[in-house]
């Protein structure tokens, strides 16, 4: 595996991880986007409140990669930081986002998660970041060869190795069956390109609600 996609020289080996990657910022960067863009107190409530529906919708569906994205957008500096924002949230929405928090912490290495996927049926979309954290922990703790020259393959390695990724092929094996509606497609699409950086959106924060001291 050799980590590939921690290597730029490397990453060409392995695009669908990359594109995984990708997709988890740029749909973290526009929920960040959406709100901090809202001027309007009132609004930017509201905005906050679909996207934790929105997060709520992707557990239901099983969408561990997205929900995990959406997550560390609500959290992120400049969404986090709207004080505001957050105290006029419903009790609900609140509860509910906490639920979503908890069950996606990296606490005990994922513990709840992993708890919980195992007994979900695809279609599923399992948070890549669980495997190639898994990965890393195998490629670097065990040696891929061994013996005074090296002429021993270590397939107790291979095998672990071999589980983790059959582990997130096993989730390949059923697809969606979701009807395309244009529109929203069209929407996102439309806010994925316009999603700001993370200085920008920060900017923007402080913006909406300014520092206090």
């Amino acid at each position: 595996m050799n980590q590939a996609w921690n290597k730029p020289e490397l990453q060409s080996t392995c695009p669908n991880v990359m594109r995984m990657i990708s997709r988890f910022n740029v749909v973290s960067q526009w929920v960040q986007t959406v709100i901090v863009k809202e001027k309007v107190p009132k609004n930017r409530k509201a905005i906050l409140v679909m996207i934790i529906k929105l997060a709520q919708k992707l557990r239901q569906h099983h969408n561990f990669h997205s929900l995990m994205a959406v997550i560390a957008a609500l959290e992120s500096s400049s969404v986090g930081r709207l004080k505001k924002t957050w105290e006029v949230v419903g009790a609900n929405h609140l509860a509910t986002f906490q639920e979503l928090k908890e069950l996606m912490s990296s606490e005990g290495n994922y513990k709840s998660l992993r708890t919980l996927i195992k007994k979900e049926d695809p279609p599923t979309v399992p948070y890549l970041g669980v495997y190639l954290s898994d990965l890393i922990f195998i490629e670097d703790g065990n040696p891929s060869r061994f013996g005074d020259n090296n002429e021993y393959i270590n397939f107790l390695k291979m095998k672990m190795l071999g589980e983790v990724i059959g582990e997130i092929i096993f989730y390949k094996q059923e697809r969606y069956n979701f009807k395309t509606v244009q529109a929203i497609q069209d929407f996102c699409e439309k806010g994925e390109k316009e999603a700001l950086s993370e200085k920008e959106a920060y900017n923007l924060s402080l913006q909406a609600e300014p520092r206090t001291n």
